[in-house]
């Protein structure tokens, strides 16, 4: 199977390795023109060319030019998935007249193969299904999902969601140094704990209740992570990240237009 990667950036790159990693007869080939060399071409024409898959992970605002330079270059038959973020299938299929395009939303995560990426692919039979879960799964996790609008919404939790993590574990190592503890510690602290955390997490975050029941575990009565999470309550803390969550949707629907 020949896949094609136009866009040798964080997230081209990602796939590339993920799926020369973990596909098993996957040829994959790169456009980029900043890194020509093995199996990395400056043409997006040869990248398409009889390939079964082509994935476009180039920005958004270079997707237009690149689908208009792409049309009558791949097969017919070939799958077409774009990870351009707030761009709907029904754009990128009328731009590039092609019938077969997938949308994804991953993540950053897929740099580490611990990308969730949420799909959507309408018109496309169990087996062209099929591949698309094989090559999202060489990058992490995936969820098909029914519509463009819920890639949006989805894109809010786990396409930003990296960064609120790191929001959140930057600002905790603050306050361990404004408690007195060395950056260096207080980096060590956080940086274990929110990895524990999550691992602890995985398993139970599907169950409802599951992370509620975890943060209940830690939240002795009278404790000392009950007046922390006091604070977190009095501040209007789930306020703020249903806030900041729709805030991010809202500007992923001003995108799209």
């Amino acid at each position: 199977m020949k896949i094609g990667i136009i866009g040798g950036g964080n997230m081209g790159s990602a796939f590339a390795k993920g799926l020369r990693k973990n596909l098993k007869g996957a040829c994959v080939v790169i456009s980029d023109k900043k890194h020509a060399g093995k199996k990395i071409v400056e043409s997006n024409i040869a990248a398409a060319r009889n390939a079964d898959v082509l994935i476009l992970a180039v920005k958004p605002q270079d997707l237009a030019e690149c689908l208009r330079g792409l049309r009558g270059a791949i097969s017919k038959n070939c799958i077409v998935i774009s990870i351009a973020a707030g761009v709907k299938v029904n754009k990128i299929s009328r731009l590039l007249r092609h019938k077969f395009v997938c949308r994804v939303m991953p993540n950053l995560l897929a740099t580490i193969g611990k990308s969730i990426s949420t799909w959507y692919a309408p018109g496309f039979n169990a087996g062209q299904k099929l591949i698309v879960k094989n090559i999202l799964r060489a990058v992490g996790e995936e969820i098909g999902v029914k519509s463009d609008d819920y890639i949006d919404k989805a894109s809010c939790i786990s396409g930003c969601g990296p960064a609120y993590v790191w929001y959140f574990m930057e600002n905790l190592i603050k306050a361990g140094v404004s408690l007195g503890l060395t950056e260096a510690v207080s980096r060590k602290l956080t940086s274990q704990t929110f990895l524990g955390a999550a691992k602890m997490g995985t398993g139970v975050a599907e169950r409802d209740g599951g992370i509620k029941n975890l943060r209940l575990a830690v939240t002795s009565k009278k404790g000392t992570t009950e007046q922390a999470i006091k604070i977190f309550e009095k501040k209007k803390m789930p306020a703020i990240f249903s806030a900041a969550v729709k805030a991010a949707y809202k500007r992923t629907k001003e995108l799209s237009k």
